[in-house]
């Protein structure tokens, strides 16, 4: 199995201990005007319409058939929706989308030179970005800006928080000093290998075209939207046969699945859900399986456990198990070796307030 080489200033213990990377091959795209919002909402596998002004969300941009060409972490900052991405396929993309704006009010533009991002990671990041942003608790995918730019909690790696931070580029030298006098510097393979252990997916030009959403798991970060209209691809997502839920349980995906998302789906199709169980209602997926809509579900979590009372024990076409898809030798291994390095982080004094909160 091949691996990544890191540079000797980015072994392990620097990632989750603290660190600050430029990440030199990040673009950033905007759409600003009156129809900004409703066409970037109309072409993305996400709800942007409702993104608040203290979140970050990801998603998709898909071709027809529905395989991904860019996976965004899109914002709203002084009215125009911003969208980060790898700068080997902004051009193309940027081209592509303009194609759709027809008489649309709305103005794409490349502002990667105009602006900088950093990744800042490890136990020591929430503490040191804490003096430009005073009280910085971020939730995951959450957001905050203010004069020195914009900040974003992405998903964890190493047990260790990681944030964005995007900058004007006329601060860039006096931010990645002030940084670097607090943290190690790496570089982006650093930051690559943070993805990687998050489970967080890039679309960069050698692996575009090439995979549907499910296939990365992007339902996972939050990155599908089954409640909102069409976009491109949608229709090949809808067909698909099998349908497995693995994304968290928040605000934005309780009751993520409904009778509209499970009549939307293929007939015949399976559900699986080893998530949480608010995340689809009950109800609902049991009505799809008695109507025959649906061909079958396999359910590892309910809305309440242990699962007495569900309406899904009363179909013949559900699998229920007891809250075990975890059950597995490699996923107990790991969730031991982690167990026993939180103790350690515990009596080192290490674990960060988030953890130990948790």
């Amino acid at each position: 199995m091949n691996s990544i080489a890191l540079p000797r200033s980015c072994p392990q213990d620097v990632l989750k201990s603290g660190y600050v990377v430029l990440l030199k091959q990040t673009g950033l795209l905007s759409a600003e005007g009156d129809d900004a919002v409703r066409f970037v909402h109309g072409q993305l596998s996400n709800d942007i319409e409702h993104l608040g002004p203290g979140s970050v969300r990801v998603a998709a941009y898909c071709t027809p058939q529905g395989r991904m060409l860019a996976l965004f972490h899109i914002w709203k900052s002084g009215g125009k929706v911003c969208m980060m991405l790898p700068r080997d396929i902004l051009p193309a993309l940027q081209k592509r989308l303009q194609i759709y704006i027809l008489r649309a009010k709305v103005k794409l533009a490349d502002e990667s030179d105009s602006m900088a991002i950093l990744g800042i990671g490890g136990r020591k990041a929430e503490t040191v970005l804490s003096e430009w942003f005073p009280g910085l608790s971020l939730a995951l995918f959450g957001k905050t800006e203010n004069e020195t730019g914009v900040l974003m909690r992405v998903k964890d790696a190493f047990g260790a928080p990681r944030y964005l931070l995007a900058v004007p580029s006329c601060k860039l030298q006096e931010m990645e000093s002030a940084l670097s006098a607090k943290l190690a510097v790496c570089d982006e393979s650093g930051w690559l290998l943070g993805d990687i252990e998050a489970g967080m997916p890039q679309i960069t030009l050698p692996v575009q075209d090439r995979f549907i959403p499910q296939m990365v798991n992007l339902e996972e970060t939050g990155g599908l939207s089954f409640k909102k209209g069409c976009y491109p691809g949608q229709e090949v997502i809808a067909r698909s046969d099998y349908l497995s839920v693995n994304t968290p349980l928040t605000p934005e995906t309780r009751g993520m699945f409904g009778a509209k998302e499970f009549a939307a789906m293929k007939q015949g199709a399976v559900f699986i859900n080893i998530a949480r169980g608010p995340v689809a209602d009950a109800r609902a997926l049991a009505a799809a399986l008695k109507s025959g809509h649906l061909g079958g579900a396999g359910i590892d979590v309910y809305d309440s456990e242990p699962c007495t009372d569900s309406p899904l024990r009363e179909c013949e076409n559900a699998v229920l198990t007891p809250h075990t898809s975890t059950f597995t030798g490699e996923t107990r291994l790991l969730m031991a070796r982690a167990a026993a390095q939180n103790v350690l982080d515990w009596e080192r004094g290490a674990l960060s307030p988030r953890a130990r909160a948790a």
